[in-house]
This record gives structure tokens, C-alpha cells and sequence, in this order.
């Protein structure tokens, strides 16, 4: 009985051995949606399988640029079946701006370009980070190249011209830490919103005529026999006015147009001595660049010869609202914690 059993235990387990051999196996959890009807259901009114894709705007980077001239042409549905293509890319296209369906109302783009990492935008301006600084002299000279423009206006710049993909490089740059990142919703542009984004520095000019005219956008260079480093610096004014005041050259008069300084005796009791502005200090080129500038003067000392010209690319006016006395000196100074913090509540009253 027993050597029965075992033989008929054993032909059975053989033969249900080979019917779940036959069997189709079933997976689990839910059988896999079809992406084509995921994407259609992500995308606005309108869209449809055969829709053909049209392009809108061109692509700042050079891998976006390359996707969007393959699918350009091409309907929904095949250009989702192509090669190294998924929903999400496709959908992210749509969504910036890139391409639009044909016959339908195209969708306004957004601001945030999906290569950016978040909190910056197109219209973030670049500020160098002063701790951590490229180590290579090729990767720093293109750092100072870009700093003190907005993302837009580096991709634009003759430095990244030659590079097969500047917006790649930029990414980098920003991921490393040579760029300041921004709060999601902030940039560079924000003047400062918090005690955070108050500039650490500030460099006194002498003459409060000459602040006015840095606080009024008619001189946009600012003069140094040494390198300023990119970014946001207070704008001090000297303690003791000049006597006779600024004389304006016939250029810089032309500058000026109609709106010329007052007298520095008039300016003298409100900006003599205290900080009256914020300015963003671009990269710094020789005076041999920028000599047919009618701001660019030279400036020697008695240990070096040469002289630096910095571009003013922002100007926060802060002289409105009341003194805020501070002692400076001739080069780039540090700003005490308790005028940092008084700057800082004046800069977001201004934001």
C-alpha cells in the first residue's frame, strides 16, 4: 500500500508539474498602463495621439536643443515610441514652452528651466561664492566671466561661445558651490531679503557726489587699483566731503543728460560718513578694456600701477531713508554684525 501511495504522490506532482509549466504565469499587481494615455492625461485640452509637435521657442542648452530638432515633426504618439524617449520628457517640453500641438493655443512658458537646479531661474543673477572657488585657472576665469550676469546673459556671452555645452557647464558650476545658490522663489536679483543675503562688505568712495551719481545710474564703473570680487557690496561714503567736488568730463557730462549731481555741500550732510546704497560689483577688467568708457579713469597707487575696472550691474537707493553711520577705509572692508543687521531690515523694506 504504501510503495502505491508514494508512486501515486509522485505521478501526481508530475503532472501538476506540467500543467503549471502550460499555465500563463500572472503577474503581480496591476497590469502596466499605457504611457500614451498617461502623457494625454497630464497634458491640457486638446491633445490627442496624432497631434503633430511644433516648436515654440528654441532651448537654451545644447541636449534640449538636440531633443526638441528630433522631435519636431513628428505626432505624440510616435515621438513617444522613439528611442531615449519617456512620458516625463515629453511632457516636460510641452510644459516649458518648447513645443506646442499643431492647431492648438500654445501654453505660456514657465520660468524655471527643467536643467536648473531649484531656485533658479533664467533671470537669476551669478554672484562668485568667496569660500569655495574653482581650483583650475580655466574653470576660474570663466567663473569670473559669468559672475555678475544674469543665467541668460552668460549663456549669451562670447566665454561660452566656444564651448560645445555652456548650459551643462553652468549646471555644474552652480551644483559645485562657485555660484551662491538661492531660495526656492529668490534670486539674485531680490536685493535681499533676509540678514542672509545682506552683503558681508561694503568700499567707501570718496565724495558724495560720486555716490550720487552711483545711486542715480549715470556712473556704472567703478575705479580701483586692485581686484574687487564679484558680488553684492554696501555702498559707503566717505567721512570728509571733497572740497570743491567732483568736475564732470564732457563725456560724462553727456552721460548725464539733463540730471546732474547737486552740489556736494547740499549732499554732504546726509550722505557724508553713512552707507546710502547696496551695488553688485561685476567681474573686474583692466583699465586698457574699458579706456574709451566715459566712467573709466585710472587709479595707481604707490606699490601697484595697475588699474581695475568693475561694472555696477545693480543699484539698491538707500539714502531716503536716514543715516546709518559706518567707518570704512580705502579698500573693501568688512561690515559690523549690528550695521549688517540694520542694512538688512532696510534692504527688505526695499525688496
Amino acid at each position: 500500500m504504501s510503495a502505491g501511495r508514494g508512486y501515486e504522490n509522485a505521478a501526481l506532482r508530475k503532472l501538476h508539474k506540467r500543467l503549471r509549466d502550460r499555465a500563463p504565469r500572472q503577474r503581480n499587481g496591476p497590469e502596466p498602463q499605457d504611457p500614451l494615455k498617461l502623457l494625454l492625461n497630464k497634458l491640457p485640452r486638446g491633445w490627442k495621439a496624432d497631434t503633430r509637435l511644433v516648436q515654440l521657442e528654441q532651448p537654451t542648452f545644447a541636449k534640449v536643443k538636440a531633443r526638441i530638432a528630433r522631435w519636431k515633426g513628428m505626432t505624440l504618439a510616435s515621438a513617444l515610441r522613439g528611442k531615449r524617449c519617456n512620458a516625463k520628457m515629453l511632457r516636460r517640453a510641452i510644459e516649458y514652452g518648447y513645443l506646442g500641438g499643431r492647431g492648438l493655443k500654445p501654453r505660456p512658458r514657465c520660468l524655471q528651466p527643467p536643467c536648473l537646479p531649484p531656485g533658479w531661474t533664467i533671470h537669476s543673477r551669478l554672484v562668485m561664492c568667496n569660500r569655495n572657488k574653482p581650483r583650475t585657472e580655466r574653470i576660474r576665469d570663466l567663473a569670473l566671466a559669468w559672475s555678475g550676469k544674469t543665467v541668460k546673459e552668460a549663456l549669451k556671452e562670447p566665454s561660452s561661445a566656444g564651448r560645445r555645452d555652456p548650459g551643462q557647464t553652468l549646471v555644474h558650476m552652480i551644483k559645485c558651490g562657485y555660484f551662491l545658490a538661492r531660495r526656492h522663489g529668490t534670486s539674485a536679483d531680490d536685493g535681499g531679503a533676509s540678514i542672509r543675503d545682506a552683503p558681508t562688505k561694503a568700499f567707501t568712495v570718496r565724495g558724495a557726489q560720486l555716490c550720487w551719481l552711483i545711486l542715480h545710474k549715470k556712473k556704472t564703473i567703478e575705479n580701483r587699483p586692485f581686484k574687487m570680487a564679484p558680488g553684492f557690496y554696501a555702498l559707503h561714503c566717505s567721512k570728509v566731503p571733497r572740497p570743491r567736488g567732483y568736475k564732470l568730463t564732457k563725456e560724462q557730462q553727456l552721460s548725464c543728460g539733463r540730471n546732474l549731481p547737486p552740489d556736494e555741500r547740499e549732499l554732504s550732510a546726509a550722505f557724508c560718513g553713512h552707507i546710502v546704497g547696496a551695488v553688485q560689483i561685476g567681474a573686474a577688467k583692466s583699465y586698457e578694456e574699458c579706456a574709451k568708457h566715459p566712467w573709466a579713469t585710472r587709479q595707481q597707487s604707490a606699490t601697484n600701477n595697475t588699474s581695475w575696472c568693475m561694472d555696477i550691474t545693480k543699484v539698491v537707493d538707500l539714502s531716503d531713508l536716514g543715516p546709518l553711520r559706518a567707518k570704512g577705509n580705502e579698500r573693501s572692508w568688512q561690515l559690523p554684525s549690528a550695521v549688517r543687521a540694520k542694512l538688512a531690515r532696510r534692504l527688505r523694506g526695499r525688496a
